[in-house]
């Protein structure tokens, strides 16, 4: 999980977002970049 997502109100229900994704990004240790939560992060 995210770093930026460990504070997050509902990070129980999707677990830091999608792992492949951020993965091919090659970015993992940011937030989904398809969150609505993660705009402020």
């Amino acid at each position: 999980m995210p770093s930026k997502c460990k504070s997050c109100n509902v990070n129980y229900v999707c677990k830091g977002g999608c792992f492949a994704r951020r993965y091919l990004l090659k970015k993992e240790n940011i937030p989904d970049i398809l969150c609505p939560l993660s705009i402020n992060c």
